[in-house]
This record gives C-alpha cells, sequence and structure tokens, in this order.
C-alpha cells in the first residue's frame, strides 16, 4: 500500500504550487512520453476487435462493439486530417499531473538537469485521492503491463456495453432501446461518444513500459469527469518548443497538502535547504496548513549526481 506520492518539479513549479494552493495538470497530448494517448487508443481498438468475434460475446454486444470500431476508425482518419487545426479534444481531452512513490530518484531528477533547482514534493494519497475525487479528479497508480491493462480494459468495456444493452440509462443505450437494439440505425455520433467516455475513464493511466521506472501515480481529469461541475478555465505556461495547456487542482483544501520536500542534489546543498525551510515558513503565513511540514521534512536528496 502506497501512503505517500511525490510531485517532481523545478524552482518555478514549487513557487507556483505553494503561492497558487493548486497543482498544474498538463494536456496528455503534451505530456514528454509522445506516445500517451496512442497507447491507450490502440489498446481499446484491439479490444472492440477481438470482441466483435468473440464467440464467448453475446451477438447484440458483438453488434455494438463492431459500430464502436467503425466509428472509431472513422474518427480517427478525421482528427489526422485535422491534425494542428486545435487542440486535441475527445479520445485526448485528459489533463494530467504526474507523481511518484520513489522521493529521492536519479531518473527524475535527471530529467530536471539543466533547469536550476529542483524538489520532491510528497502528498498524503489517501487525503489527495478524497481531494480530487471532490472536484471532478481521479488518483491512480499508472499501469505498464500490457496484458493486465488489456485485461482491465475488457472488463471495463464489456461492463459498459452490456448496460447499453441492457438498461436505456446511458445515451446509447437509450437509443438502442429506441431503434430495436439494432446498431445500424443509431447515429454514429453516439458511437464516438460512448468511446470518448471510455477512453477519458479508462486510458489516461496506461504507460508504456520503457517508463516502469517512473512508478508514476496520475492526477487526471476529463470533461466527463467533470459532468455537471463548473467549467475548468486552460491556462497555457511555456514550453521548450511550444505553449503548453494545462488546468489546475486545488489543494486549498487540504488539511496535511504537503508531507514533505526533498532539495535535489545541488553544489550549495546547505543554502537550498536553508531557503526552502524559510520558503515554508513564510507560506504557512497565507496557507496554514503547511505548518504541518515541519523543518524535519524538509530534506536533502542522497543521490551522487552533478550537472554542474
Amino acid at each position: 500500500m502506497v501512503d505517500e506520492i511525490y510531485h517532481y518539479t523545478d524552482g518555478k513549479g514549487l513557487l507556483g504550487i505553494l503561492a497558487s494552493k493548486c497543482i498544474w495538470c498538463t494536456h496528455i497530448s503534451y505530456l514528454n512520453d509522445t506516445s500517451e494517448y496512442r497507447i491507450g487508443r490502440n489498446l481499446y481498438r484491439r479490444v472492440l476487435e477481438e470482441l466483435t468475434s468473440d464467440a464467448t460475446v453475446d451477438a447484440a454486444t458483438q453488434r455494438v462493439a463492431t459500430s464502436c470500431l467503425e466509428e472509431m476508425r472513422r474518427v480517427a482518419e478525421s482528427e489526422e486530417s485535422e491534425a494542428g487545426n486545435e487542440i486535441p479534444s475527445g479520445y485526448r481531452a485528459a489533463y494530467v499531473a504526474s507523481f511518484s512513490t520513489q522521493r529521492d530518484n536519479l531518473a527524475q531528477w535527471r530529467g530536471y538537469s539543466g533547469v536550476g533547482p529542483r524538489f520532491s514534493i510528497g502528498f498524503r494519497v489517501s487525503a489527495l485521492q478524497a481531494q480530487a475525487a471532490s472536484e471532478g479528479f481521479k488518483l491512480t497508480a499508472a499501469e505498464y503491463d500490457e496484458r493486465v491493462a488489456a485485461g482491465r480494459l475488457r472488463a471495463f468495456v464489456l461492463d459498459e456495453l452490456s448496460d447499453a444493452n441492457e438498461r436505456p440509462t446511458t445515451e446509447l443505450g437509450k437509443m438502442l432501446s429506441e431503434n430495436g437494439r439494432n446498431p445500424s440505425r443509431v447515429v454514429p455520433g453516439v458511437f464516438n461518444h460512448f468511446n470518448e467516455d471510455v477512453a477519458q475513464a479508462m486510458l489516461p493511466y496506461f504507460k508504456h513500459p520503457a517508463f516502469d521506472e517512473e512508478k508514476e501515480w496520475r492526477l487526471f481529469t476529463t470533461p466527463k469527469m467533470r459532468w455537471g461541475k463548473q467549467e475548468l478555465e486552460t491556462s497555457f505556461r511555456l514550453g521548450r518548443t511550444f505553449l503548453v495547456p494545462y488546468v489546475k487542482a486545488d489543494l486549498s483544501s487540504l488539511e496535511t497538502p504537503i508531507t514533505s520536500i526533498t532539495v535535489g542534489p545541488s553544489p550549495h546543498r546547505a543554502e537550498a535547504l536553508a531557503a526552502v525551510k524559510q520558503l515554508v515558513a513564510n507560506a504557512s503565513g497565507l496557507w496554514p496548513a503547511l505548518n504541518t511540514i515541519g523543518s524535519k521534512r524538509i530534506l536533502p536528496s542522497k543521490i551522487p549526481y552533478r550537472d554542474w
């Protein structure tokens, strides 16, 4: 059981989190791993392909799976032809913030090499999960094993398709009920909405096995998850080669928002630690919950890494 997870960031990120009482969630299409959304989408397509010819699946589910697959292919062709015209939505509408189960990790420090001071900020999993749920976000461990991911996705899709076939409580279920359970009579866009709902619920936490050493957890949100809540404003920050869209996840109501801060490798360790301790002391005046950190939880990295 993981009790604490860590968000790695640079000096600007630490200052921003303490000042705004928020953490930034980046649009999934703008993350460092360029295969992010494609991995999940390809896995979903494969699950649909298997369901269309699986003898253990009832005929009604097979027919709906076939229609979902056909609509997925059509949308993929349309997205490819319109690439670059707008910020990706639909399958790729998720906004993500990344965490690691490792507080002091060489690979993570290397990821922030050459950008000045760097930090890993600790959060208590149970508190962050509760806050995330109340705000229309989800916090969960990333899945790197493709077989496990495929099994979970298949089970989820089968449950959703069964609901659609048996109960008119969803858009797809209602349309099937009104059209004699015949998918060919249903407007194709309804299948696209179903695909988007599945993608937004499941795909953001599937990761490529090559990133397994990160031991990542993800805080993410999608339009589906925030249905009925106030729409989040999309902001932009400077990236290395383009502007990066993000939304803010509010941390202000957490009783213990931050459990520790680890100062990354530095040629001036004593000065770096002293500065962070003073920063937290100052910030706690505006965010009293920060008093729970304590100076003993502001720690130096023990990784013998130099990039200066």
